[in-house]
């Protein structure tokens, strides 16, 4: 029973410390998003060096890429918002020139 218990603690323990680890990791992920693209796997043949580099280098790439997708996607708005800007000034356009031809034949029907 007292084994149980023990046991009972040290997963509960196990589980609150992995909740403030991942409590840590969302508030860093939430203050630099770009460490979401950061990988690291630990190679015993390689020196740290080597590693970090390699790391650094993996996440100089995603962040290279990610900001391609943003750009494309930003464009993308940007293309998006002139259609509707242009579609409201047309259905504008449009209405104006229905409302000057009912003025114009509400005066000719008035001569």
């Amino acid at each position: 029973d007292e084994a149980e218990t023990a046991m009972l603690e040290q997963t509960h323990a196990h589980d609150m410390m992995m909740e403030d680890q991942q409590g840590e990791k969302s508030l860093l992920l939430t203050k630099y998003p770009a460490l979401s693209n950061l990988h690291v796997v630990y190679d015993s043949n390689s020196s740290i060096e080597e590693q970090t580099a390699q790391a650094l280098s993996g996440l100089r790439e995603s962040c290279e890429e990610s900001i391609h997708a943003a750009e494309n996607e930003w464009k993308e708005r940007v293309r998006e918002a002139r259609k509707e800007a242009q579609r409201r000034a047309d259905d504008r356009a449009a209405a104006e020139n229905r409302r000057r031809e009912e003025e114009e034949a509400a005066e000719a029907l008035a001569q």
